[in-house]
This record gives C-alpha cells, structure tokens and sequence, in this order.
C-alpha cells in the first residue's frame, strides 16, 4: 500500500467551514482525511488540548501517519493522483458538546466525539469511508490501513 499523504500541507480548517472545505477538496482529490480536535488552550503555560482524549491521541496520530512515507491513490479513471489531503478540524469545548452542533447534524460528518479521524472519498459525491473515533493504540489504526487497502 502506498498512500500518498500531504504531509507538509496540513490544512487547519475552521468548524464554521469545514464541510465547504470537505466538499471542496473532494471535488477534485481521490479522498481525504479529516481529523476532528479540541482546539488548544493555554494549560500550564502550554499549547495543548482542552480534550484530554485528542492529547493522548495525538502522538498515536503522529505515529501512525508517520509510518505511511507516501500513500497514492487512483483516480476513477485509473491515472495517478496524488497526495492525498490532510485537514485538520479544531473544535471549542462549548458548542461541540452541545446536541444542536452543526457537524452533529451534518448528513456528510455526523461528528460524535473528538477526537475523530475520517477519510473522505473523493469526487461530485463525497461520502465518509470510515471513522476512528478516540483512538487509544497504535492498533487502533490497523482498521484505516485495511479501509485504504479495499479503497484501492
């Protein structure tokens, strides 16, 4: 398996716009992963999550991603298609919590908890492939490999 992942070009996007960018980025990408998080508040003296799910998570992530040099996937019509886009959702505490929150209600997201790890397939139709949902090994991640694998 080679996937093909931005891995200099996270993209942080905001709550307010992220199924815009989604569908945006789907429109012309073969897929993409979506990672849902707590934004990060000054705890200590230090940058880090509010949730303290996404800062056990996060280096389980790095992990995970860091071990996929490059991952390519195909286009529909069988040419190569490049990096595979990375965006990164950071979420306040508050409204994320509430049941009314827009990404809760999403058709496409359909966000339960952070943090959550999504791939996106690409093209006019984006739908969610499979969710991880507040990953606690680097077994976790055996599932997302697998779901790329049958992807191709």
């Amino acid at each position: 398996l080679h996937i093909a992942i931005m891995r200099r070009a996270v993209v942080h996007v905001a709550h307010g716009s992220v199924v815009r960018d989604v569908t945006k980025v789907a429109a012309s990408a073969p897929g993409l992963f979506v990672l849902f998080c707590g934004d990060k508040v000054n705890v200590g003296g230090q940058e880090r999550s509010w949730c303290p799910d996404c800062v056990r998570a996060e280096p389980l992530i790095e992990e995970a991603f860091s071990s996929l040099t490059t991952v390519h996937l195909s286009n529909v019509d069988g040419s190569e298609s490049g990096d595979v886009p990375f965006l990164v959702c950071d979420l306040p505490r508050e409204p994320h919590k509430q049941a009314d929150f827009h990404l809760r209600r999403d058709p496409l997201i359909k966000l339960t908890c952070v943090p959550t790890l999504a791939f996106v397939t690409g093209g006019a139709r984006p739908r969610v492939l499979f969710k991880l949902e507040e990953p606690s090994s680097a077994d976790d991640f055996v599932p997302v490999l697998t779901a790329l694998e049958d992807f191709q």
